[in-house]
């Protein structure tokens, strides 16, 4: 929130409306095991970039 100066609403809207967080809810994609640190980098790489990169472990 901070990195981005919104509030926690905007945040949570930002986030939920995520290519990120739809590939999230999909259950055979097994991002729900990756820390809370790896999915807000793949997180910040969608909004800088528009893409995301998926670890080698997911």
């Amino acid at each position: 929130m901070s990195e981005y100066a919104v509030n926690d609403e905007k945040a949570a809207e930002m986030f939920y409306s995520s290519k990120l967080f739809t590939v999230l809810e999909e259950e055979q994609t097994k991002l729900w095991h990756l820390s809370a640190n790896a999915l807000f980098e793949m997180f910040q790489e969608e909004l800088q970039t528009g893409n995301i990169t998926y670890p080698e472990e997911a």
